[in-house]
């Protein structure tokens, strides 16, 4: 059994991939997006946090068209 801890380091990491978006990781890890902002939301400085929000919007945005 993987550790929480292992495994939010493979959470941030997925989700700090812009090839790889919210549907993939539900699909692989069974978390929806609100779930995986949080566990960036914890694992991330603040700073960083925003920054990946700001990313993601674009990502989603471009993704979009």
């Amino acid at each position: 059994m993987r550790s929480r801890k292992i495994f939010n380091h493979e959470i941030v990491e997925k989700a700090w991939c812009d090839k790889t978006d919210f549907d993939d990781i539900y699909y692989t890890d069974n978390l929806k997006e609100d779930d995986v902002k949080k566990i960036l939301k914890k694992n991330l400085k603040r700073k960083s946090y925003i920054v990946w929000r700001k990313r993601i919007s674009k990502v989603k945005a471009n993704k979009k068209f």
